[in-house]
């Protein structure tokens, strides 16, 4: 929901901007472009969540709250 709005709001402010400096506002971003950035950060983040949740899922239940 981040990545529509920040498009959104990107253009809105490039658009007005490019009116004062009397540029032609042509923001352009791709679908394509947005979907490789929106899969990228879903398999950075399951990247990154791999080592600890296989930690986490080694460690025996008994174990973690016996420390408790």
């Amino acid at each position: 929901m981040g990545m529509p709005l920040g498009v959104a709001l990107g253009r809105f402010l490039w658009t007005l901007f490019a009116r004062q400096i009397y540029a032609v506002p042509a923001p352009a971003v791709s679908v394509g472009t947005l979907a490789l950035v929106a899969l990228g950060t879903i398999l950075l983040a399951n990247l990154a969540a791999a080592m600890p949740g296989r930690s986490a899922g080694r460690t025996a239940a008994a174990l973690a709250l016996r420390t408790e």
